[in-house]
């Protein structure tokens, strides 16, 4: 990382008796990858390295001098300026360079090494919250990350009180902040500011003129899909604070452009994303969202979770798999969450549990060498999380049976769904009814027969004539397979309750999967 030379000035200010100053005199170049002596003779040196000098006189006579310059001066800043063109770090006291260079080093190998880690977030594509706390480690501040509809999609953490009058008290109230925050020709000048530079800007709105607020862009292939903001409520933003804004920034557009690259008519799912994973998102902006691609959040709606047999990565085979199946399904939403891929589409485009869907679904993951989970279908945008559940619950047992299907609907394996969450409970048969128990365990040669004859009986609601068409049995052949089993467990069927009909229904489930 080329470290700014306003950083390395703020990190100075915090040690004691440096009393630094920087003066900036060709922006482009006001970074440095470390800190190097400089003698009469070196001339303009390496351009991405910062030199101290012992005198600044010697500075002044050299017919060369290094872009980047840290030296010890009492003379104002219109004075070295008509003196040295370069970027300047002037300490205001006399301190010996042998404790200015290794402070100096000290600080650019801090934050190279902070730089290198969030790279290294980026290149191993971990989540925006895994960035993010390494992001914020070098910040003063609270930082904020706004979607393309300026919903909160990230924020540093950030008490009640300091949000209390600020732009954060209606984005941590609602989600987004409104509109009405900023003034007209507020956002007008930075949409100006945005458009002409990609660096963050500041400013101080009219309706929050105590404090000053930083606001940057987050590009993707030319197109603004995101901006990161920041304000003043604990320290002052620095032009070094700002730098490492702008840096963080930089990053975030790589993040957002390889995430976005495979979204679906390009469109900014970070509202999905936060449904998925539990996160309050307001309707509203839910509703703007969707009213892009002509949805509501009232619309009935499919979700299915794909994985690639072979496991993949985001970056490489994920996008061919990801554009077969942004063409299989045209008017569905895909993306990237954890390890899947995910499409949401309404049932009216597409209904994938119709049979003739659902056999195509099925040879289409055959022949695309993926698993595929789908969930029920729904009626509520706003309900993603839930029934992500389902889906991702059904790709698992896709994945379980693939010698037999590749396609897994939630409905299909719901009970096995719920009896393996009431394992984690504990042993299984604590659930079961004692007669049936007692039953099961019996001597009986036809006790398979009695513990089926008793669940169907019941899921046809107790009705003989429907029970034997289903068994394919005699009417009088169920009516003594009944009889015999309520002789056993010393009841009538026909007098339980609700809680004991359940009881007794899930224990012949529980134990004819034994």
């Amino acid at each position: 990382m080329s470290v700014h030379l306003a950083v390395i000035k703020d990190e100075l200010n915090e040690l004691n008796g440096f009393d630094p100053e920087y003066i900036e005199m060709i922006p482009d170049a006001a970074g440095t990858r470390g800190i190097r002596w400089w003698r009469p003779g070196d001339g303009a040196g390496d351009p991405r390295y910062l030199y101290i000098a012992e005198d600044e006189k010697l500075l002044e006579e050299a017919e060369e001098i290094p872009v980047n310059l840290i030296f010890c001066s009492g003379k104002t800043k219109n004075e070295l300026g008509r003196a040295l063109y370069a970027n300047m770090l002037v300490l205001r006291k006399n301190i010996p360079v042998e404790r200015i260079f290794p402070a100096v080093a000290r600080i650019c190998e801090e934050y190279s090494a902070w730089d290198s880690d969030l790279c290294t977030a980026v290149m191993e594509e971990r989540s925006l919250e895994d960035f993010m706390s390494i992001a914020i480690q070098k910040l003063k501040n609270p930082f904020g990350i706004y979607d393309a509809a300026q919903a909160l999609i990230y924020h540093s953490p950030i008490t009640a009180e300091e949000a209390r009058g600020t732009i954060w008290e209606e984005s941590l109230a609602q989600e987004y902040p409104t509109v009405s925050f900023f003034n007209r020709s507020e956002i007008e000048w930075v949409n100006r500011k945005f458009m002409s530079g990609d660096k963050p800007v500041l400013m101080n709105p009219r309706r929050d003129p105590e404090h000053c607020y930083l606001m940057g862009a987050i590009r993707a292939d030319g197109r603004q899909i995101g901006s990161i903001g920041m304000a003043d409520l604990r320290e002052p933003i620095t032009q070094g604070q700002l730098e490492l804004c702008h840096r963080i920034g930089q990053l975030l557009n790589y993040i957002f452009k390889f995430r976005t690259h495979a979204y679906s008519n390009e469109e900014d799912v970070f509202y999905a994303l936060q449904l998925i994973a539990g996160k309050s998102n307001d309707a509203r902006t839910v509703e703007q969202h969707l009213a892009r691609l002509g949805w509501t959040t009232k619309d009935d709606y499919y979700m299915a979770a794909f994985r690639f047999s072979d496991g993949f990565t985001i970056s490489r085979e994920g996008h061919s798999y990801h554009r077969r199946i942004q063409k299989k399904y045209p008017k569905a939403l895909i993306f990237y969450y954890s390890d899947y891929i995910i499409t949401v589409m309404r049932r009216k485009d597409c209904d994938l549990l119709e049979p003739g869907e659902r056999e195509e679904l099925e040879n289409f993951c055959l022949g695309s060498r993926m698993y595929c989970g789908v969930s029920n279908c729904f009626h509520d945008f706003m309900d993603l999380g839930t029934y992500f559940v389902q889906c991702s619950n059904a790709l698992h047992y896709a994945e379980l049976d693939a010698d037999e299907r590749r396609c897994v609907a939630f409905t299909e394996k719901y009970m096995e769904v719920l009896l393996d969450e009431l394992k984690k409970t504990g042993d299984l048969r604590s659930l079961c009814d004692p007669g049936i128990l007692a039953l099961s365990r019996s001597d009986r040669n036809n006790r398979e027969e009695l513990l089926e004859s008793i669940r169907m009986y019941l899921v046809n609601g107790r009705s003989v004539a429907a029970t034997a068409r289903e068994m394919f049995i005699h009417r009088n052949t169920l009516t003594y397979r009944l009889q015999t089993a309520e002789n056993f467990l010393g009841v009538h069927l026909d007098d339980l309750n609700e809680n004991e009909i359940v009881q007794v229904l899930l224990s012949c489930i529980i134990l004819r999967g034994k």
